[in-house]
């Protein structure tokens, strides 16, 4: 299982390679169920990604074979790598943010919102149409089409609903990190200087028991 998650507004188009030839792919849901296939050429897999949406990608890998004689493999020595000053370092933006949240979270309530009018149209539409003693076949057709919209909606609403709430969880995890790194370190501070007053308490108290 393979998991991507777009930290920007807009759709993004990419791809990924992987270290092991690859068998198959597919797109999956995020209870990593198969909804569609993915093609797999030379191990590379195109992932496409609507703004603020989890991807998620199941490949089957093909059987990796055993190594019978490991001293025919022997261990390579990897090529110095460049240290990170001559390589740059530049800031990167937070990986999320509150409005980022609370955007997610609206966009998961307008699409309730939504969902709830297409539901009463077609429970309407439903209700007219059996009330009628010869079908339409017009008004059946419009009520498949809201039927298929309904569809579509309650699924981008569900996974907007758990977009947002993963996205609280990520904020809210890493708030609380931040700030227990900053109790931690004002811990390990007032531990220290709580071992050198004990350390000149002592040595004090040995100066006055030398003196004569």
């Amino acid at each position: 299982i393979v998991r991507f998650y777009n930290a920007l507004t807009q759709p993004v188009s990419s791809a990924f390679r992987l270290g092991r030839p690859a068998a198959a792919a597919w797109r999956a849901n995020l209870n990593e169920e198969n909804e569609a296939a993915l093609p797999v050429q030379n191990n590379v897999i195109p992932v496409q990604a609507r703004g603020k949406e989890i991807v998620t990608v199941r490949v089957r890998l093909e059987p990796a074979p055993l190594i019978e004689d490991f001293t025919r493999h022997p261990a390579r020595i990897l090529p110095q790598l460049l240290p990170l000053a001559d390589i740059g370092s530049t800031e990167t933006p937070p990986l999320l943010t509150e409005r980022e949240v609370a955007a997610e979270e609206e966009r998961a309530v307008q699409l309730a919102a939504a969902l709830q009018a297409i539901r009463s149209e077609a429970y309407l539409l439903q209700a007219d149409t059996e009330r009628r003693a010869a079908p339409d076949l017009a008004q059946l057709a419009l009520l498949q089409r809201l039927k298929g919209r309904e569809a579509t909606l309650a699924r981008q609403h569900y996974e907007a609903q758990i977009s947002a709430l993963l996205n609280r969880q990520l904020l809210v995890t890493r708030q609380m990190e931040k700030n227990l790194d900053k109790i931690g370190e004002s811990l390990n501070w007032a531990r220290v200087r709580k071992r050198v007053g004990e350390f000149l308490i002592h040595y004090y108290e040995g100066l006055l028991d030398a003196k004569p």
